[in-house]
């Protein structure tokens, strides 16, 4: 039997509020410091992905609606304020990338 797609959005609303959850007070430094952490952070991540691929083999248009939404956009903001890796940062300025 099929998973109703509202199960798949479910996972992927969960993994997003956990991810929340762990980053609220936390900097860059943690993230760095804390294995168990990056750990809980890099799981909710694939939890997310796998509930997203799963999503486009019930309807393939619903994965990209989630992501293009203006909620799904101030989450990534806020969440991945912690976890953002400060090299990354620097890549946008870094002319052998924009090559």
């Amino acid at each position: 039997m099929e998973r109703d797609a509202r199960a798949y959005l479910w996972d992927v609303h969960e993994a997003t509020t956990a991810i929340q959850t762990f980053t609220q007070g936390k900097t860059f430094d943690d993230y760095a410091r804390e294995l168990m952490l990056r750990s809980a952070i890099e799981r909710q991540f694939e939890i997310i992905g796998e509930a997203l691929s799963q999503l486009s083999k019930i309807d393939p248009a619903l994965p990209g609606a989630c992501l293009t939404s203006p909620r799904s956009w101030r989450f990534a903001t806020s969440s991945f304020r912690a976890t953002r890796c400060r090299q990354c940062a620097g890549m946008a300025h870094d002319p052998r990338v924009l090559a």
